[in-house]
């Protein structure tokens, strides 16, 4: 038999007023995650009873107290958080706030429509911009960065929610046109307050960069699930050169990890944590891998029209240069590196004999001829060059060599040595491992 409702009431008391309300959960095994995008936000549920497919668990995440306007995750209020100390410094201040009857946390508390079963999503974006308020009324060095961030992104979340479902304002306050423009009237009080998804995705990554600054020496899985959090958000942003930068941070990370396992492992110390860090860290190197080249494309398709310009302004520059200068140009450094690839000119060695006067001669063969032959190797075998030019130029009269080419030097095999057949004259020239031995043309 199909459930009526899908809302577990709880009364409960606020931990900050101590004054008991009616919140509410949904209850487990009820809907199961669909969709799910890069960031982790569920496009899309599937409910056990399809009658309760208009609701949207991520509303109900945020509980508020409809006395102090204190709105934090359930946990807090069940005493099961563990930032206590935190709480207190909250506490004093949202007491003198609330207490303001044109305060910030009064106004938009009031306007959460509490009582309706079926949260809209107005109310639920207003308890997100709460609890973050209150988050943030602690100085700099007593937030808590991950619970900051974690508010931040369901508040995009929220935004995308509202947009993507077309779901119109609950009900505006008096004096504003919309729901947004009256978020927008307390920049006074919150100058940075998001009031769209894209804000509010960029001040998520801010806070999750904070959570691996200031959280210092953490887990290497959740550091490396916060890095791969941040990856996601910026690509959906269209940031993908610090994307890409930062997947390479994953892979650093993940590299030295499975080191430090490794070499935990051989002295033996907690060999079942060290095996598993291994583990893990060998799958994230394996997928970052083909992850790094699959966005380097991506990134280096993106910037080439522009990198192409930047480099036709240099004029001819070494590859050094172009490299240097798109970095300066802020570039990624991908770019950089493939541009300067594709801007180096390699010198060609010389087609013909320095003797010859034809300027239409055709190219010739690594080694057809023995003053060309060896000058794309220019610092070995100094004398064995020399030998050659000195052969082209003094044993070979001009007039009956005017050009090396293929046709007129034949290959010769002899004993352990090479020989080439020089055209028109009785010179010959001898090397240990190469023999130039003349014949009549």
């Amino acid at each position: 038999m199909a459930t009526e409702n899908p809302f577990v009431p709880v009364k409960i008391k606020c931990p900050f007023c101590a004054i008991e309300s009616t919140q509410r959960y949904i209850k487990a095994r009820m809907f199961k995650a669909e969709v799910v995008e890069e960031d982790s936000h569920v496009a899309v549920y599937t409910w056990e009873n399809p009658e309760f497919a208009a609701v949207r668990p991520n509303f109900y995440h945020i509980w508020h107290c409809p006395t102090c306007h204190f709105c934090d995750e359930k946990e807090v209020f069940r005493g099961e958080d563990s930032s206590k100390g935190k709480l207190e410094l909250i506490k004093e201040k949202l007491l003198i706030h609330s207490r303001m009857p044109s305060s910030l946390i009064a106004n938009m508390g009031s306007k959460i429509n509490f009582d309706k079963d079926n949260y809209h999503v107005d109310s639920a974006i207003l308890a997100h911009l709460l609890a973050i308020h209150e988050q943030e009324l602690l100085s700099q060095n007593m937030r808590q960065f991950p619970k900051l961030a974690r508010f931040y992104l369901r508040l995009a979340w929220l935004y995308r929610e509202k947009a993507t479902l077309a779901i119109e304002d609950e009900k505006v306050p008096e004096g504003f046109g919309s729901f947004k423009e009256y978020l927008e009237g307390f920049r006074d009080a919150w100058p940075d307050i998001p009031s769209e998804e894209n804000p509010a995705l960029e001040t998520a990554l801010a806070r999750y960069r904070d959570v691996l600054n200031y959280a210092g020496d953490n887990d290497v899985k959740f550091e490396i699930n916060i890095m791969n959090l941040i990856i996601a958000m910026l690509r959906r942003a269209g940031r993908n050169a610090e994307a890409l930068q930062m997947l390479r941070g994953v892979f650093g990370t993940a590299t030295r990890a499975r080191q430090a396992a490794r070499a935990g492992l051989q002295k033996g110390i907690n060999p079942a944590a060290n095996q598993n860090i291994l583990n893990f860290a060998a799958g994230i190197i394996d997928k970052t891998g083909d992850l790094v080249e699959e966005l380097s494309d991506v990134v280096f398709k993106e910037e080439l029209p522009a990198a192409k310009e930047a480099v036709m302004k240099m004029g001819p520059v070494d590859a050094k240069t172009v490299v240097d200068k798109l970095r300066e140009l802020k570039f990624s450094d991908v770019t950089a590196r493939r541009m300067g690839k594709k801007n180096v000119k390699p010198s060609r060695m010389p087609t013909k004999c320095p003797n010859a006067s034809s300027t239409s001669a055709p190219r010739l063969r690594r080694r057809s001829c023995p003053y060309s032959a060896r000058m794309k190797r220019p610092f070995a075998n100094v004398w064995r060059r020399l030998s050659a030019a000195l052969y082209c130029a003094v044993r070979i009269p001009r007039a009956a060599s005017p050009i090396c080419s293929p046709s007129s030097i034949a290959p010769i095999r002899q004993s352990g040595a090479r020989s080439y057949a020089a055209p028109a004259c009785q010179a010959s020239v001898a090397y240990p491992s190469v023999k130039f031995q003349s014949q009549p043309c």
